[in-house]
């Protein structure tokens, strides 16, 4: 912005006040006598020349006055044609401020700058365009390594629809909260972080101001998130024997292993330790983990597709307690003369499934009541069942499930346990090659 004129402006007034301060202050005329009557007293030849010399001093004194007002007035004008003049620089200058704005930042501009900016708002984290663009990223924050699948799958998963955001906060009224597919994104952020941030920290990034709208978004989609998983990881009711052989390893085959209906494991998940409650402290305790923990039974198919779980117990509760429990309700359907591979934890358990399948567990012992080739023969068969030990480790992979759980998320342990059984499912290829021929 050019001042030269109001630089001009500043000299000229700056000259004028110069020569207002330099200028002496006079006082008007005054009259050296104590009333008109001493003066009319005076002889006339003195009267008139002190009548003479009074109107003298009257008028210089109305001259130098005078000139005091044209300086004031002068000096008053050119403050006000400076101030003019400012203020037309002034609103000049907004007006091109505001053009060159208008101009750069149009709005589809801003959301791509938002987008772009590698912050976690919720344009970047909702857009398709945005930080999840970058696998890694897309995996530690939802789980999922491509994020176009992911929305694809929760739009066809939940029946939702994707809608691109246009604002990186919700604003207050009716139906101006986050849509359906943002608050599902929402939940599974501390599904997959598993970190300690609060519900503070999660509005912050999606742009919600209410903690307790981001409590109710959670309390509403983590069952949610549950039942779908259960639905992609309860396979045992729709199996019959056509299934069972279509997918038998051909490794299991190799080794004469066959029929096996499932393989069974248990997991135990540290948890934090519930102190308000001594029956509930007691039963915590897990023999496995010799702490707090919550304890479930997992079947899963030999090429590694998880097909049937238990709930979730507390810790204390036996293995064979947890298979008795779930065998009574009519949950373990095996076709009859079909095996079940397990440890030694789960030896004499025919009597829990429906069919009475016998639970083949390998043993090793050194002495000579196996030969070198019958000991051999059950390494062999014990090492085909990694399978369920990779099943686990893709449930743990739900950052939530690893580590110790916190109590605050102990109501939604058994949804987070569904999504990762279902999740564990989903994705992943043959865990052991099935035989096509």
């Amino acid at each position: 912005i050019s001042l030269g004129s109001s630089q001009d402006c500043n000299g000229q007034s700056n000259s004028l006040i110069s020569n207002l301060s330099n200028s002496k202050k006079r006082k008007g005329p005054t009259l050296n006598m104590d009333s008109v009557r001493s003066i009319q007293s005076l002889p006339k030849r003195q009267c008139t020349e002190y009548l003479n010399t009074l109107h003298s001093s009257v008028d210089e004194y109305k001259k130098w006055a005078s000139g005091q007002v044209d300086l004031y007035e002068r000096l008053l004008g050119e403050a006000q044609v400076k101030n003019k003049q400012i203020e037309l620089e002034r609103d000049a200058a907004c007006k091109e401020l505001k053009e060159s704005n208008d101009c750069k930042f149009d709005e589809d501009d801003i959301l791509e700058k938002l987008k772009r900016m590698g912050g976690l708002n919720r344009i970047s984290l909702v857009s398709k365009n945005g930080v999840c663009t970058n696998p890694n990223i897309c995996r530690q924050l939802y789980g999922f390594r491509d994020f176009e699948f992911c929305v694809d799958f929760l739009e066809t998963a939940f029946e939702i629809k994707y809608e691109e955001p246009i604002q990186s906060t919700i604003s207050a009224g009716y139906n101006k909260g986050l849509t359906d597919i943002e608050q599902c994104l929402l939940t599974l952020v501390p599904v997959y972080t598993n970190t300690r941030w609060g519900y503070d920290i999660l509005g912050l990034m999606f742009g919600v101001a209410s903690v307790s709208t981001v409590g109710d978004y959670i309390i509403k989609w983590m069952p949610l998130l549950g039942e779908r998983g259960d639905m992609m990881s309860s396979l045992l009711m729709f199996m019959d024997e056509d299934s069972y052989e279509t997918l038998e390893p051909k490794s299991y085959k190799e080794v004469g292993l066959r029929k096996v209906g499932a393989l069974v494991d248990g997991k135990d998940f540290l948890t934090e330790t519930a102190r308000v409650d001594r029956v509930i402290n007691c039963a915590q305790a897990s023999n496995k983990m010799h702490a707090s923990a919550f304890r479930i039974l997992t079947w899963s198919l030999a090429c590694g597709a998880v097909m049937e779980r238990t709930a979730a117990f507390l810790g204390r509760a036996s293995e064979k307690g947890l298979m008795n429990t779930w065998g009574s309700l009519g949950r373990l359907l095996f076709p009859l003369l079909y095996l079940i591979l397990g440890d030694k934890g789960f030896d004499n358990t025919a009597g829990c499934y429906t069919n009475y399948n016998t639970t083949l567990h390998p043993s090793f012992l050194t002495n000579a009541q196996f030969s070198k080739e019958q000991v051999n023969h059950n390494i062999h068969v014990c090492q085909k069942r990694y399978s369920c030990e990779v099943v686990y480790s893709r449930v743990t992979g739900v950052g939530k499930l690893s580590g110790v759980f916190r109590k605050e998320w102990f109501p939604h342990f058994e949804s987070l346990v569904g999504w990762a059984h279902g999740r564990a499912n989903l994705c992943y290829g043959y865990l052991q090659e099935v035989d096509k021929d």
